[in-house]
């Protein structure tokens, strides 16, 4: 009887972890790389415009705007509070770990 609760338990956490994100979060990711880059291109695109050593210059200037642009794109996007669905599948997660945990220590 154990065993068929157990498999229950089991089955329910395969569940929660076979979640198929949207299409909308699938490209969440490929939207900030691409908007850190056009950020950079415009870096590039100005000190380029400005400078003498416009290739090296420009170059470094795009790098580092590309890099801070990524860095708070995605630090704006963790401020974020998760919706509710998100919360509840968390919450059912955390229970059928801490059921696991405390079936598997006894």
């Amino acid at each position: 009887m154990s065993s068929d609760s157990s498999n229950s338990e089991q089955s329910k956490l395969e569940q929660a972890y076979a979640h198929n994100p949207s299409k909308r979060d699938k490209l969440r990711p490929l939207e900030m790389l691409l908007l850190s880059a056009v950020l950079a291109g415009f870096a590039f695109a100005v000190v380029g415009y400005v400078t003498d050593d416009w290739l090296y210059r420009a170059a470094i200037a795009g790098g580092v705007a590309f890099i801070i642009a990524l860095l708070v794109i995605a630090l704006l996007g963790l401020s974020f509070k998760p919706n509710p669905e998100d919360i509840a599948a968390r919450k059912e997660l955390d229970e059928l770990h801490r059921r696991d945990n405390d079936g598997a220590h006894s």
